[in-house]
């Protein structure tokens, strides 16, 4: 199983109107950062697909620990 984040983005606070709800439903024009989702995606074939929402087991929740420790980068870079 693997586990990704998946960046949010949305509209800045100050837009308003048709602008603001184009940005909020649509990520690929949106210019501001919300968040981020650790995110794991199956999928199984099925004869009857249902809609619904469960809660993540206990253990796959330890799994997931790994990827939400903070880390640290150093960037080196020339500007000019």
């Amino acid at each position: 199983m693997s586990y990704f984040w998946k960046n949010i983005y949305g509209s800045p606070l100050n837009v308003s109107g048709e602008t603001k709800k184009a940005m909020n439903e649509n990520p690929d024009i949106a210019s501001t950062w919300k968040g981020r989702l650790l995110m794991q995606v199956t999928a199984t074939k099925t004869e009857a697909p249902e809609l619904g929402i469960n809660d993540i087991p206990e253990d796959q929740l330890e799994g997931a620990k790994k990827y939400m420790e903070p880390k640290e980068y150093e960037f080196i870079a020339e500007v000019g």
